[in-house]
């Protein structure tokens, strides 16, 4: 039977032998099991299916709450695969960090809830230049969903997109699992940017370099399993998802804020960072 997943590692195994133009690298960080899968050519897209481009997979069993120094080095490891994979062009432009989903549905509002914890700088570089020498220049959106705005993701970042003209944008959204297990015990990075809602069935415009014009990396946890990938193809259109789903969107958040946090701000210092965090 053929799982739906969002996680490329997992498309990987299910393809069963590593097929041409696709190559894992395993590593370890911070104690965190790091997987780099690197599709290089049209021959790997068609395997897996997934788009040419590097995805970084960090694998802990107690991840998103459960042991909060686990979290604190899974945060460590994630940010230096951050760091690694942004574009080394147009660094004094700002990041945007664009948070997907719906607030109001615990499992798909890990984006907007990441932002939350975000230390967000672009409208304070006029008011203090001289403090903000070390800091990154950061931005935020949670665009909502079609059904609320009437606007689709894609579109609201694209306008925005244009008026900030950032260096590159960071989307972070709930993914889809095809293994139970991976839920809250894994992150994934990617550079391909993402097409929100194709988890669960209504792929919406899709965020990437094509639609917007800049660099896109994609960044989520697994918080869903369709559940007609575990019964053989029935029970079409229902979500499964952990029963103590609310503690994990909230430590799952944390845990990408933090991450995100030391990649975009690594020489900003202690004070300064203390001061941001309580005006966010």
């Amino acid at each position: 039977m053929q799982r739906y997943s969002d996680l490329v590692l997992e498309s990987c195994m299910a393809a069963g032998t590593l097929p041409g133009g696709v190559t894992v690298e395993e590593q370890t960080e911070e104690e965190v099991e790091v997987s780099i899968v690197r599709i290089t050519d049209e021959e790997g897209e068609k395997a897996v299916g997934k788009p040419r481009g590097s995805y970084v997979t960090l694998t802990a069993p107690h991840m998103a709450g459960s042991d909060p120094e686990i979290d604190k080095r899974c945060a460590k490891a994630l940010a230096k695969q951050i760091r690694a994979m942004m574009p080394k062009k147009n660094k004094q432009r700002p990041v945007l960090l664009v948070g997907l989903g719906n607030r109001s549905m615990t499992p798909d509002s890990l984006g907007p809830r990441t932002l939350d914890h975000v230390m967000v700088t672009r409208h304070l570089f006029s008011l203090w230049p001289e403090d903000l020498q070390k800091a990154g220049n950061v931005c935020v959106i949670s665009p909502g969903v079609l059904g609320e705005t009437g606007i689709e993701s894609g579109e609201a970042v694209f306008g925005i997109v244009q008026q900030v003209k950032p260096a590159v944008v960071i989307a972070v959204d709930t993914l889809a699992a095809g293994d139970p297990a991976r839920m809250a015990t894994t992150v994934q990075l990617g550079n391909t940017g993402i097409a929100p809602g194709g988890g669960v069935g209504n792929r919406r415009l899709a965020l990437d370099e094509k639609t917007l014009g800049v660099p896109v990396l994609a960044l989520g946890v697994p918080l869903v399993v369709r559940a007609d990938t575990l019964f053989e193809g029935r029970q079409q259109g229902l979500i499964v998802t952990p029963k103590d789903i609310d503690g994990i969107v909230k430590a799952s958040a944390i845990l990408l804020s933090r991450a995100l946090n030391q990649a975009l701000h690594p020489r900003l210092p202690k004070e300064m960072k203390e001061l941001l965090a309580s005006q966010s």
